[in-house]
């Protein structure tokens, strides 16, 4: 199968837009109403392409090597699963920590503030957090069964509820 430098190029500045992004609005200046502050708020959007490019690359792997999509999804969990499940019992160690962190920080955003209650929250719902996530439905959860489930402790993981 043959690489689209292009698209990998554009996924690459995606994933350094949700980066900055995410920086962003830990910062004081994400309060500013700068026009270039604003826009690299608005990572959301880079995470809409990355997503679109993403269905793209599966559909493209499938078709140009003509294989089916069980075996396909089959060896793609197998490769993936193992090391997600290693960042997630990373995550979890990491939580107390990543709240102390936050608390400690002189300065808050809105983004601080949410981060805090969704680590609070991952706690207060321990198991059933952990069971949504070890069967990689957390983006799957209504919140109102699991309140901030699809953050909970591996905040990045409810992307992959949504592709499975």
């Amino acid at each position: 199968m043959r690489r689209i430098d292009e698209l990998e190029s554009l996924r690459g500045l995606m994933a350094l837009w949700v980066l900055v992004g995410h920086a962003i609005h830990l910062l004081p200046i994400s309060e500013s109403g700068n026009l270039a502050i604003r826009l690299l708020k608005m990572n959301g959007l880079a995470v809409d392409v990355f997503i679109i490019l993403s269905g793209f690359v599966i559909f493209y792997l499938l078709e140009s090597a003509n294989e089916r999509y069980w075996p396909f999804i089959v060896r793609r969990f197998l490769r993936l699963y193992p090391y997600y499940l290693l960042c997630l019992v990373v995550s979890i160690l990491m939580t107390q920590g990543n709240l102390d962190i936050l608390q400690s920080i002189p300065w808050t955003t809105e983004r601080i503030a949410v981060a805090q209650t969704i680590i609070l929250t991952s706690l207060d719902n321990f198991w059933p957090n952990i069971a949504s996530h070890i069967v990689l439905l957390q983006g799957a959860v209504p919140p109102s069964l699991i309140p901030y489930g699809e953050y909970a402790f591996l905040g990045q993981a409810w992307s992959i509820s949504l592709e499975w």
